[in-house]
């Protein structure tokens, strides 16, 4: 009798560090993440024709994995006097692009993936001819999009997840009409983040109950034996 109880508690003790593994793990997953990097560069010469990149999309998503984007660029216009787009990440309203108008009042533009649908982010500013600027987007996979000048915040708001980066150019947007005059140089990078063990919400949250009830189950088990089984 004494060696069967014994049988008993170790095939307990098994089960329960076996349950105690399987929780530590699906929790475990949820924070453990390995991030990647990517990033591709454009350069518009004064003269020279808009610098394009197609078939890679680097914009923000939800899921697994999840993608932020920054998009940086640097330019300098030669002249005013037409609505001029700085970059765009794809034709017409379907991706983000930087927008002058004629008097050069600036605004970034972030479609909602229709033609005529766009959310809007002006900047604080007043664009000039021959004076270098720096404008940082930062696109959240929260969908929150934040619009910086020269280091200066300028306002942030909400868009709509994905957006599409997959026909990216610089010195160039909506249409030929509003190429822009002057150079350029653009960063698009992206981050993401990926859960090292990739395990699904659902499945995490069954091995989750599942491991809880075991535990809880053994540790009543072990504090109210069952009669007849003697416990040493």
């Amino acid at each position: 009798m004494a060696d069967t109880s014994k049988s008993i508690r170790a095939k307990r003790r098994t089960l329960l560090y076996l349950s105690a593994l399987v929780l530590l793990v699906s929790l475990a997953s949820s924070f453990l993440f390995r991030q990647r990097e990517v990033s591709i560069e454009l350069t518009k010469e004064p003269a020279g024709p808009p610098s394009e990149i197609t078939g890679r999309d680097l914009c923000p998503r939800t899921g697994n994995p999840k993608r932020s984007t920054t998009i940086q660029v640097n330019f300098q216009l030669e002249a005013l006097g037409k609505i001029q787009n700085v970059f765009q990440t794809d034709t017409q309203n379907f991706g983000v692009r930087l927008e002058i108008d004629e008097v050069g009042n600036p605004a970034v533009l972030i479609g909602r993936g229709s033609s005529n649908s766009f959310t809007v982010i002006p900047l604080r500013a007043l664009f000039k001819v021959e004076k270098e600027y720096t404008v940082i987007i930062e696109l959240k996979s929260d969908g929150e999009a934040r619009v910086f000048l020269d280091g200066r915040f300028e306002g942030q708001n909400e868009y709509v997840v994905p957006q599409s980066c997959r026909h990216i150019a610089l010195g160039y947007g909506f249409d030929a009409s509003r190429a822009m005059n002057g150079k350029a140089t653009m960063t698009i990078s992206s981050l993401e983040e990926k859960p090292r063990i990739p395990i699904s919400q659902s499945v995490r949250s069954i091995l989750v109950m599942t491991a809880l009830i075991c535990i809880v189950g053994l540790r009543h088990n072990s504090q109210h034996p069952q009669k007849g089984v003697k416990v040493d």
